[in-house]
Protein backbone atom coordinates (compact mmCIF):
# COMPACT_ATOMS: atom_id res chain seq x y z
CA UNK A 1 0.00 0.00 0.00
CA UNK A 2 1.91 3.00 -1.23
CA UNK A 3 -0.56 5.71 -2.18
CA UNK A 4 0.65 9.31 -2.40
CA UNK A 5 -1.74 12.27 -2.39
CA UNK A 6 -0.86 15.88 -3.13
CA UNK A 7 -3.45 18.54 -2.37
CA UNK A 8 -4.06 22.05 -1.09
CA UNK A 9 -6.63 23.00 1.52
CA UNK A 10 -8.77 26.10 1.21
CA UNK A 11 -11.21 27.97 3.45
CA UNK A 12 -14.11 25.69 2.57
CA UNK A 13 -12.15 22.54 3.47
CA UNK A 14 -11.48 23.79 6.98
CA UNK A 15 -15.02 25.14 7.26
CA UNK A 16 -16.51 21.75 6.34
CA UNK A 17 -14.39 20.08 9.01
CA UNK A 18 -15.47 22.60 11.66
CA UNK A 19 -19.13 22.29 10.64
CA UNK A 20 -18.94 18.49 10.68
CA UNK A 21 -17.31 18.49 14.11
CA UNK A 22 -19.94 20.83 15.51
CA UNK A 23 -22.76 18.80 14.02
CA UNK A 24 -21.69 15.65 15.90
CA UNK A 25 -20.25 17.18 19.07
CA UNK A 26 -22.65 16.60 21.97
CA UNK A 27 -21.85 19.92 23.65
CA UNK A 28 -22.54 21.84 20.44
CA UNK A 29 -25.82 19.99 19.93
CA UNK A 30 -26.85 20.77 23.52
CA UNK A 31 -25.89 24.42 23.07
CA UNK A 32 -27.98 24.77 19.89
CA UNK A 33 -30.94 23.14 21.67
CA UNK A 34 -30.58 25.49 24.64
CA UNK A 35 -30.55 28.53 22.37
CA UNK A 36 -33.65 27.28 20.54
CA UNK A 37 -35.47 26.67 23.84
CA UNK A 38 -34.43 30.12 25.04
CA UNK A 39 -35.90 31.69 21.90
CA UNK A 40 -39.16 29.78 22.39
CA UNK A 41 -39.32 30.83 26.06
CA UNK A 42 -38.56 34.44 25.13
CA UNK A 43 -41.33 34.55 22.50
CA UNK A 44 -43.85 33.04 24.90
CA UNK A 45 -42.78 35.32 27.77
CA UNK A 46 -42.86 38.42 25.57
CA UNK A 47 -46.30 37.45 24.19
CA UNK A 48 -47.77 36.92 27.66
CA UNK A 49 -46.18 40.14 28.91
CA UNK A 50 -47.71 42.11 26.05
CA UNK A 51 -51.06 40.43 26.67
CA UNK A 52 -51.12 41.55 30.31
CA UNK A 53 -49.63 45.01 29.81
CA UNK A 54 -51.68 46.06 26.82
CA UNK A 55 -54.76 43.86 27.21
CA UNK A 56 -57.23 46.71 26.98
CA UNK A 57 -55.32 48.72 24.33
CA UNK A 58 -54.73 46.04 21.66
CA UNK A 59 -57.54 44.45 19.72
CA UNK A 60 -57.93 40.68 19.82
CA UNK A 61 -57.24 40.44 16.08
CA UNK A 62 -53.68 41.63 16.64
CA UNK A 63 -53.07 38.69 18.96
CA UNK A 64 -54.42 36.29 16.36
CA UNK A 65 -52.13 37.83 13.74
CA UNK A 66 -49.13 37.50 16.04
CA UNK A 67 -49.66 33.78 16.66
CA UNK A 68 -48.63 32.64 13.14
CA UNK A 69 -45.61 34.96 13.27
CA UNK A 70 -44.54 33.42 16.60
CA UNK A 71 -45.04 29.88 15.29
CA UNK A 72 -43.08 30.59 12.10
CA UNK A 73 -40.32 32.20 14.15
CA UNK A 74 -40.05 29.13 16.34
CA UNK A 75 -40.09 26.72 13.40
CA UNK A 76 -37.58 28.57 11.22
CA UNK A 77 -35.21 29.64 13.99
CA UNK A 78 -32.99 26.51 13.75
CA UNK A 79 -32.42 27.16 10.03
CA UNK A 80 -31.47 30.81 10.58
CA UNK A 81 -29.37 29.97 13.62
CA UNK A 82 -27.38 27.42 11.62
CA UNK A 83 -26.66 30.10 9.03
CA UNK A 84 -25.53 32.48 11.77
CA UNK A 85 -23.24 29.78 13.19
CA UNK A 86 -21.87 29.00 9.75
CA UNK A 87 -20.91 32.66 9.28
CA UNK A 88 -19.25 32.70 12.71
CA UNK A 89 -17.35 29.49 11.97
CA UNK A 90 -16.25 30.93 8.62
CA UNK A 91 -14.78 33.96 10.40
CA UNK A 92 -13.09 31.63 12.90
CA UNK A 93 -11.59 29.54 10.08
CA UNK A 94 -10.42 32.61 8.17
CA UNK A 95 -8.75 33.97 11.30
CA UNK A 96 -7.22 30.77 12.70
CA UNK A 97 -6.19 28.96 9.50
CA UNK A 98 -5.33 31.87 7.19
CA UNK A 99 -1.69 30.80 6.98
CA UNK A 100 -2.67 27.28 5.90
CA UNK A 101 -4.72 28.12 2.80
CA UNK A 102 -3.26 27.14 -0.55
CA UNK A 103 -0.22 25.37 0.91
CA UNK A 104 0.55 21.94 -0.54
CA UNK A 105 0.22 18.89 1.67
CA UNK A 106 1.50 15.44 0.76
CA UNK A 107 0.09 12.29 2.35
CA UNK A 108 1.90 9.00 1.82
CA UNK A 109 0.06 5.88 2.92
CA UNK A 110 2.41 3.07 4.00
CA UNK A 111 1.78 -0.36 5.51
CA UNK A 112 1.52 0.78 9.14
CA UNK A 113 1.35 4.57 9.05
CA UNK A 114 0.51 7.64 7.00
CA UNK A 115 3.28 10.16 6.48
CA UNK A 116 2.27 13.81 6.29
CA UNK A 117 4.41 16.54 4.74
CA UNK A 118 3.21 20.13 4.76
CA UNK A 119 4.63 23.61 5.22
CA UNK A 120 4.91 23.09 9.00
CA UNK A 121 7.06 19.97 8.69
CA UNK A 122 6.49 16.27 8.53
CA UNK A 123 5.00 13.64 10.78
CA UNK A 124 4.05 9.99 10.82
CA UNK A 125 0.70 8.85 12.16
CA UNK A 126 0.29 5.16 12.86
CA UNK A 127 -3.01 3.66 11.81
CA UNK A 128 -3.58 2.43 15.36
CA UNK A 129 -3.77 6.07 16.48
CA UNK A 130 -6.78 6.64 14.20
CA UNK A 131 -10.11 6.73 15.98
CA UNK A 132 -12.40 7.05 13.00
CA UNK A 133 -12.45 7.63 9.25
CA UNK A 134 -15.39 9.67 8.01
CA UNK A 135 -16.48 10.05 4.42
CA UNK A 136 -18.89 12.83 3.53
CA UNK A 137 -19.91 13.87 0.04
CA UNK A 138 -17.02 16.31 -0.39
CA UNK A 139 -14.29 15.14 2.01
CA UNK A 140 -12.62 12.33 3.89
CA UNK A 141 -11.79 13.09 7.52
CA UNK A 142 -9.26 10.99 9.41
CA UNK A 143 -9.89 11.58 13.10
CA UNK A 144 -7.03 10.84 15.46
CA UNK A 145 -7.58 9.54 18.98
CA UNK A 146 -5.90 12.76 20.18
CA UNK A 147 -8.76 14.72 18.58
CA UNK A 148 -6.96 16.16 15.55
CA UNK A 149 -8.33 15.84 12.03
CA UNK A 150 -6.61 15.09 8.75
CA UNK A 151 -8.71 16.63 5.97
CA UNK A 152 -8.75 15.12 2.49
CA UNK A 153 -10.84 17.13 0.01
CA UNK A 154 -12.27 14.91 -2.73
CA UNK A 155 -12.09 17.83 -5.16
CA UNK A 156 -8.29 17.76 -4.90
CA UNK A 157 -7.97 13.99 -5.24
CA UNK A 158 -7.77 12.57 -8.75
CA UNK A 159 -8.88 9.03 -7.92
CA UNK A 160 -11.26 9.24 -4.95
CA UNK A 161 -12.34 5.60 -5.39
CA UNK A 162 -8.76 4.42 -4.91
CA UNK A 163 -8.44 6.56 -1.78
CA UNK A 164 -11.75 5.18 -0.49
CA UNK A 165 -10.53 1.62 -1.03
CA UNK A 166 -7.25 2.39 0.74
CA UNK A 167 -9.07 3.95 3.69
CA UNK A 168 -11.49 0.98 3.82
CA UNK A 169 -8.51 -1.38 3.98
CA UNK A 170 -6.81 0.68 6.69
CA UNK A 171 -10.02 0.72 8.73
CA UNK A 172 -10.60 -3.02 8.39
CA UNK A 173 -7.01 -4.02 9.17
CA UNK A 174 -6.67 -1.72 12.18
CA UNK A 175 -10.15 -1.94 13.72
CA UNK A 176 -10.85 1.71 12.93
CA UNK A 177 -14.46 2.77 12.49
CA UNK A 178 -15.23 3.78 8.89
CA UNK A 179 -18.36 5.88 8.61
CA UNK A 180 -19.84 6.76 5.24
CA UNK A 181 -22.05 9.84 5.71
CA UNK A 182 -22.63 10.92 2.14
CA UNK A 183 -25.94 12.60 3.01
CA UNK A 184 -24.46 14.73 5.79
CA UNK A 185 -25.42 18.40 5.61
CA UNK A 186 -24.82 21.24 7.97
Amino acid sequence: MNLILRYKLNTNDYLQQVLYYNSINEESIKQRSKVWLFVIAFIIFFSVLLLFLFNDKIEFGHYLGAIPVAILSILFFPYFYKNILKKRFLKLVQKNYKNNFGKESVLSFHEEYVEIHDFTGESKVTYTSLEKIIEIKTHFFLILKAGAYIILPKSEIQDADSVKNTLDTIAAENEVLYSEELNWKW
